[in-house]
């Protein structure tokens, strides 16, 4: 059984900007299981670098199989990846002695069974926007002190910027899954905060209501965003939803049901 998810259009970018001597963000599409992802990596010497790739590198491994599963065993698969490699940096970080280790991650998962439909899964300030009919919309939300207190309450801004929730910075991991809708014609994208912190979304808007290949736009965005003083790492993924949507998997009611059990276990946002 084939992957439903012929004429999605994916791509990505990544720059080290125009201020850091090394890239820590990592970047990944895979359009043959409908996974695309970004992560951002912290920490000291090359250990930043060293944990986004791995966040890449696992969780594109839970999908190496060529069974179609439904999407309630995918994001279970993709859970169980992201504790394997949070406890892989746990454990590095601690046999060298480091400080700190950690990634963010923001992953769109496309749905085989519905293919009008995705899920997002979001740590830490990378994000996730669609932009449909000219319009830009947020997905996800910033996991930062500043974007969880409540109250008004006034933080340095360096305090605001601390994370919450990222891969590695605590023995449990939360991320936040999304289930988000998709229309033909639709453009997702998924950005590390160099993206953000160079472009206020009014722009990222302005880039993308081009009538451009995406491609092109791609590199547009990427061209904007360096024309700034792009302290950070700049990466992100853009995909384009086909104008007709690919027929979908249908599965057995047994399929199903341990789908709909195994998604129960991890829980979910709605969109």
């Amino acid at each position: 059984m084939r992957y439903p998810f012929d004429g999605f259009r994916w791509t990505f970018r990544t720059n080290v900007g125009r201020l850091r001597s090394r890239n820590e963000d990592a970047v990944g599409i895979f359009p043959r299981v409908g996974l695309g992802l970004v992560s951002d990596g912290m920490g000291g010497a090359s250990a930043g670098g060293l944990a986004s790739r791995w966040v890449v590198e696992t969780l594109s491994g839970a999908f190496a199989g060529e069974n179609v599963e439904p999407q309630g065993t995918r994001k279970y698969a993709l859970m169980d990846a992201l504790c394997s490699v949070n406890g892989k940096i746990r454990h590095y970080l601690r046999e060298q002695g480091l400080k700190s280790m950690g990634a963010t991650l923001c992953a769109c998962l496309l749905d085989p069974e519905h293919t009008d439909r995705a899920t997002l899964c979001a740590l830490g300030d990378s994000r996730a926007y669609r932009f449909r009919s000219a319009t830009l919309e947020r997905l996800t939300c910033d996991h930062t002190v500043a974007n969880e207190m409540s109250g008004g309450a006034e933080l340095r801004p360096e305090l605001g910027r601390l994370l919450t929730r990222a891969v590695g910075v605590s023995e449990e991991i939360h991320p936040q899954w999304t289930d988000i809708s998709l229309s033909p014609g639709d453009l997702l994208l998924l950005c590390s905060d160099g993206l953000t912190s160079a472009l206020p979304d009014s722009a990222i808007r302005q880039t993308l209501v081009q009538t451009l290949p995406t491609e092109a736009l791609a590199d547009d965005l990427l061209s904007q965003a360096l024309t700034t003083e792009a302290r950070d790492n700049i990466s992100f993924v853009l995909l384009e939803v086909p104008l007709i949507l690919p027929q979908a998997v249908r599965f057995s009611e047994e399929e199903r049901a341990e789908g709909v059990y195994l998604e129960s276990i991890i829980g979910r946002e709605e969109d």
